[in-house]
């Protein structure tokens, strides 16, 4: 009873597994077509030679057909056309299996911190910056597939909106209730916000993760707390994504009318760009300005894919996918594959032309390789990715000299104050940040006229470029202070050629002497002077270069920053 109700099972797993049974590449199957034909064809032979046997007497037969030459012939196209099915059906992928497969989810940790401050409700951003923060708010969850996300508000007080979870559906769904109505007390204390994030994170069991403040402003002291607190705990980058404008605009009351101070003037609500982008590249993230296209949020989902050390979850759930067994029929083909070395066909149709596929070879620098100290891993890197190991370790000059891409060799070049050779390599790239860093290079060697042109280069294609415009209105300024100077100059010496010719020629040699040295006297005041704008320039174009994130080498090529 036993013995038959197992066969019964058998069988029924026997016709189910029939039932399945499909191709995963029926495509595929066209390639029996050709075999399909060279078979007709020599069908087609054979029966032509039989013909003969009806003409010629048997005994002459042997004489005038070489049975075993033909013989041969056809076993070979035989055991070919074997093999050439075998291969079109392996190659579309028998399949009736299932096999089930885990599904590991990216563990990494979002916190975004909201302001909810007055100043949110400035409308210099329509229809006001609050609206359009909760609304990117809203696509860059939509974007966020994977990874854990919190949010946070908050005014004089942090208050936890949702902890860390996958389900953005329900954040996007509590988004447009966030006002600063709902506020208990008014005001804007990052600090108490970041504080949270943070506990949110490490509770979790996460040992790092990345922050994001979506905000307006905030104060010289809430940068240092912050940065105090995000490097204390380390593994931790923090992010800005910045509202409103430079101008400013005023805060509107819900009575009517504005906020104003104590001594009765209207508040004007500024973007405090400079303390929000020292905040971001003192703690490792990225400083972005929010846009009306999704530029923005393409910045920032690219520094949170790339969050160092993400942590992967198994879950419990499996998805079944179909088992390719087209490599049984492989196995199959191995005898003939065998037998066709002999006769060097694998070699003729396999092997030669992958070799010839191939279309550049890469011949191995030996010569290039420290061979004290070598490092065995270097054997194995181009020239590229040794120049992204050393710049990496803060080994600007090596990577120099390793570098073949351009927008690498000139931030190399630049970091070594090597202006010179990364304005050749900056002005190999026409975009935007090529130019903007062109015009660095040239601004540091003296060329401003040339310096200006890159800017304007640089503002042709994106006209919102605040550094590129920052810096070409000061090399302008630092060019007309020069030209200034000397014009001056040249009235000057103009003035102190004329001589009166009834005067002796010992007054003459006097007042010659006399101006000199007024002239001797003068000219280090002016140096002076023209030093110190060339000074301020170059400290100011410096420190607004270095508020651009430094390029960060990777093994995979991606398109460097700012140098």
């Amino acid at each position: 009873m036993l013995e038959s109700s197992a066969q019964g099972l058998q069988l029924l797993q026997g016709l189910q597994a029939l039932n399945e049974f499909h191709f995963l590449r029926p495509w595929w199957l066209i390639a029996i077509l050709p075999a399909i034909i060279l078979t007709w064809l020599l069908f087609r032979s054979r029966q032509q030679a039989g013909r003969w046997q009806t003409v010629i007497a048997p005994d002459l037969l042997p004489f005038l057909l070489d049975g075993k030459e033909s013989q041969q012939k056809h076993q070979r196209l035989v055991w070919s056309l074997i093999f050439w099915s075998l291969a079109s059906l392996a190659m579309a992928g028998p399949s009736w299996t299932k096999i089930p497969l885990p599904i590991h989810k990216q563990q990494s940790p979002l916190v975004i911190l909201l302001d909810l401050s007055p100043s949110m409700l400035a409308e210099d951003l329509k229809p006001n910056r609050l609206t359009r923060a909760r609304l990117k708010l809203t696509d860059l969850l939509s974007k966020r597939s994977e990874g854990t996300t919190a949010l946070i508000a908050y005014a004089n007080d942090a208050h936890i909106v949702t902890p860390l979870t996958d389900d953005t559906a329900t954040i996007i769904s509590l988004i447009p209730s966030l006002h600063p109505n709902i506020m208990p007390s008014a005001g804007s204390r990052p600090v108490a916000a970041l504080q949270k994030g943070l506990e949110i994170i490490l509770q979790a069991g996460h040992q790092g993760g990345d922050l994001l403040l979506i905000s307006d402003g905030i104060t010289d002291g809430d940068v240092d707390a912050m940065t105090e607190l995000v490097q204390g705990i380390g593994g931790f980058r923090l992010s800005v994504l910045a509202l409103g404008s430079e101008a400013g605009a005023p805060i509107p009351l819900e009575t009517g009318g504005f906020v104003k101070n104590r001594k009765g003037d209207i508040v004007i609500a500024q973007r405090s760009s400079k303390l929000l982008r020292k905040l971001a590249r003192e703690n490792d993230g990225q400083y972005v300005v929010l846009s009306a296209d999704d530029s923005d949020l393409n910045a920032l989902t690219a520094g949170l894919d790339n969050a160092p050390d993400t942590e992967t979850l198994r879950l419990q759930r499996t998805f079944d996918t179909w088992q390719d067994n087209g490599f049984w029929l492989v196995l199959i083909s191995l005898p003939i594959i065998l037998a066709a070395f002999r006769r060097n066909l694998i070699a003729l149709f396999i092997i030669a032309p992958v070799l010839l596929y191939s279309e550049s070879s890469t011949a191995f620098e030996w010569a290039d390789l420290d061979w004290t100290g070598l490092d065995w891993a270097e054997l194995w890197q181009t020239a590229d990715q040794r120049g992204q190991r050393a710049f990496g370790a803060g080994d600007t000059e090596s990577a120099e000299e390793y570098f073949q891409n351009p927008k690498w060799k000139g931030a190399s070049a630049y970091r070594n104050d090597n202006y010179d050779d990364a304005s050749k390599a900056f002005g190999q790239d026409p975009s935007p940040t090529g130019q903007y860093n062109l015009g660095n290079s040239l601004a540091k060697t003296g060329q401003l006229e040339q310096a200006i042109a890159a800017y304007s280069e640089a503002l042709a294609a994106e006209p919102h470029y605040e550094d590129a415009t920052f810096n070409k209105r000061l090399v302008e300024e630092l060019l007309k202070q020069e030209k200034q100077n000397q014009d001056q100059n040249q009235e000057q010496g103009k003035d102190g050629s004329k001589s009166d010719s009834d005067k002796q020629s010992s007054d003459d040699q006097n007042q010659d002497e006399s101006e000199q040295e007024d002239s001797e006297e003068e000219s280090p005041q002016q140096k002076d002077s023209q030093q110190k704008d060339k000074d301020n320039s170059e400290e100011e174009s410096s420190d607004n270069e270095s508020d651009k994130k430094s390029p960060e080498p990777d093994t995979e090529q991606q398109d460097p920053q700012n140098p």
